[in-house]
């Protein structure tokens, strides 16, 4: 059963809520009793925030970092943000007329991705969004608005929709049909209350980052490094910074290096039997091993007690190129 804090994160492909619960079984079997409310959770490849915030409500410090604007919106929101809520002077204050305002969105995106109304409150809207929460619920407004939260195949739903042809949308668009009609007012109200609910303390500063994952690694430290990369054939080839080789083989841990010392052992999920990289089912959730590296050092200081890595089934099809420099690089062994 899903948390309710979830229901404030973004539709993300490849999120860990459902598997948020199996993942931290694991993760406690090598972190002490006594060290689960002091420990510091490191989030690499933050994404949807789905890990950072079901660790910050299991009490640990936050450190994450994301390369994408929007991930960076959503830790800042929700990771760093203990205890600042979303008013509803906040909202109105967003349907403000702005001086400043040039109707970019009106004269790009009418009619092939918002409809005009939209777009018109969107112009004032992202003028007025003072802070991150501010921003972070347009996204999520933005995000509602969309079928299925895609904003391709124009002309399936948002032509039509503009243009008043709904006998040419297909019936599974109905309730996006209903959603577009919607009070923007009324959604924002809805969607505020779901931010809210996940807007909570942990009694800790946390930290969000926006940086290469080499540099963030390099700046900070802690007691758990979560690694969860893009997925292979989607996001990935869409970063500049990384080229498919080395992020691919930075995070996985090929067979033949599980026979080095610091290997510790792999996910005891029901079911797994031998094979680092086997795909398992647990009912509806398809899970993958998770790898465990301990104390990984840094000029003989250890920078992180425990390396908790995710292993998508994606990332084996990519060669295995430089992966002793690169993983050193990454895990720091010494």
């Amino acid at each position: 059963m899903a948390l309710k804090i979830f229901d404030a994160l973004l539709p993300y492909f490849g999120n860990k809520r459902r598997l948020c619960p199996v993942i931290f079984r694991q993760i406690y079997k090598y972190l002490p009793r006594d060290k689960r409310y002091t420990s510091i959770f490191v989030d690499a490849f933050m994404g949807s925030g789905a890990m950072s915030l079901y660790a910050k409500a299991r009490m640990f410090k936050i450190i994450c970092n994301d390369i994408s604007e929007i991930s960076y919106i959503t830790g800042k929101a929700l990771i760093e943000d203990n205890r600042t809520k979303i008013s509803c002077a906040d909202i109105d204050r967003l349907f403000v007329p702005n001086p400043n305002n040039a109707h970019f969105i009106e004269k790009n995106f009418v009619p092939d991705v918002f409809m005009k109304r939209h777009a018109e409150f969107l112009d004032k809207a992202l003028l007025n969004a003072d802070d991150y929460l501010d921003k972070y619920l347009l996204i999520k407004y933005i995000l509602y608005l969309r079928p299925y939260s895609k904003f391709s195949s124009p002309n399936a739903f948002n032509r039509p929709m503009e243009e008043g042809r709904f006998d040419k949308i297909k019936q599974s668009y109905v309730r996006h049909i209903e959603n577009n009609f919607k009070p923007t007012l009324k959604i924002l109200w809805m969607l505020k209350d779901k931010i809210n609910a996940a807007i909570f303390t942990n009694n800790e500063k946390n930290e969000v980052y926006k940086l290469d994952v080499f540099d963030f690694i390099d700046r900070v430290s802690g007691d758990i490094l979560y690694l969860d990369p893009p997925y292979s054939n989607t996001v990935l080839q869409n970063l500049p910074k990384y080229s498919k080789g080395i992020l691919s083989v930075c995070f996985l841990l090929p067979r033949h290096m599980t026979r080095r010392p610091w290997f510790i052992g792999r996910s005891a999920a029901r079911g797994i039997s031998t094979g680092v990289h086997s795909r398992r089912t647990s009912g509806t959730i398809t899970i993958t091993d998770l790898v465990f590296v301990n104390d990984c050092k840094c000029d003989n200081n250890i920078k992180f007690k425990h390396i908790c890595q995710y292993s998508f089934q994606q990332l084996l099809t990519l060669a295995y190129e430089d992966e002793y420099k690169v993983l050193d690089r990454i895990l720091r062994i010494s």
